[in-house]
């Protein structure tokens, strides 16, 4: 497996060899990767504010914080809808983006 690019605005200080999408021709427009606590559908959402809280204290706390930011993530905890939406949003854009890089998944 071989990392075509990096979905953040700079290089990443992890993989610095790897270029930004920007750097080979793909239009992002400041879009960068995420990655997320999930839950099933249904989930009462008292459960859900539940663990959302706990996130969003994990990565306020200086030594997680800086764990995430030593292999290249930066912690957020957005708020259960606006992850939910982004999540949708980027299923809807993605697929066009791959059929207009000509990238082959193999």
């Amino acid at each position: 497996m071989r990392a075509l690019a990096v979905l953040q605005d700079n290089r990443s200080d992890t993989v610095p060899q790897v270029p930004t999408a920007a750097q080979v021709g793909l239009k992002m427009e400041g879009d960068t990767g995420w990655f997320g606590l999930l839950a099933p559908a249904g989930t009462a959402p008292e459960v859900v504010d539940d663990v959302w809280r706990a996130v969003r204290q994990a990565v306020t706390e200086p030594d997680f914080r800086a764990r995430l930011l030593a292999i290249g993530f930066e912690p957020i905890a957005d708020q259960p809808r606006a992850f939910a939406d982004r999540i949708v949003s980027d299923a809807l854009k993605f697929p066009a983006l791959l059929r207009d890089s000509g990238v082959a998944l193999q």
